[in-house]
């Protein structure tokens, strides 16, 4: 069975948030939250491929909600679903980091379609990215490929892999692994990102990356 792509909905409406889920459930995995914190949770928890963020929701807004990944350096894709209609609120929209806004009330045939073209979009580019002879990343799937199977890595892990691999060449700074990797409320530590660039060494060879000291991590391809 084909893998199906991860989506994060965060909608308070309880009736719509289940009729999108019963109807996107074929061709998507849908985790749904009801507020802008449990998203944070939910985002540091898991690995996704698509955001579909109500505005007005409460706690941490999705405006807010999408900002803040943003500025960590997430650029997985987001689409607003809101029942605003004004310019300002779509302007802030896309400012906040947004790739497409559907009004409500909408056809699901409408929001399947948007999905489609954004992931579509989003995967025009190299499907494979070697990581050693017979261990890819396919950026399609999101998953670290070896031999044909798919190895499961733990989620900090696997998104610190990502973060290397996004910034290749070039040092990934502990700040920047730690605003990556760890919810604002959690204590980060800097041992463990040992132990998460010690599985990855394990995993693509000890030498492909270095350590920078003081300073962070570079992946060489």
């Amino acid at each position: 069975m084909q893998n199906r792509r991860k989506v994060l909905l965060l909608e308070d409406d309880e009736l719509l948030s289940e009729t999108i889920e019963e109807l996107l459930h074929d061709k998507y995995e849908i985790v749904r939250v009801s507020n802008g914190l449990e998203a944070l949770d939910a985002h540091f928890g898991e690995t996704f491929d698509l955001y579909i963020l109500d505005i007005n929701v409460p706690k941490l807004n999705g405006k807010e909600f999408l900002r803040y990944l943003r500025e960590k350096g997430d650029d997985i894709p987001a689409i607003f679903i809101t029942s605003y209609t004004d310019k300002e609120t779509l302007k802030e929209a896309y400012e906040a980091g947004a790739d497409d806004y559907i009004k409500k009330p909408f056809d699901i045939d409408e929001l399947l379609y948007r999905i489609e073209a954004i992931l579509h979009r989003y995967n025009n580019t190299e499907d494979l990215i070697h990581l050693t002879d017979d261990c890819v990343y396919d950026t399609k799937q999101r998953a670290i490929i070896r031999n044909g199977e798919k190895i499961i890595l733990p989620v900090k892990t696997f998104k610190l892999l990502e973060l290397l691999i996004k910034n290749q060449g070039k040092c990934t700074t502990i700040d920047e692994i730690i605003n990556h990797l760890w919810h604002p409320s959690e204590e980060p530590s800097i041992g463990s990102i040992r132990i998460y660039i010690n599985r990855i060494r394990k995993l693509i060879g000890k030498e492909k990356i270095k350590n920078i000291k003081g300073e962070g991590y570079i992946l060489d391809l």
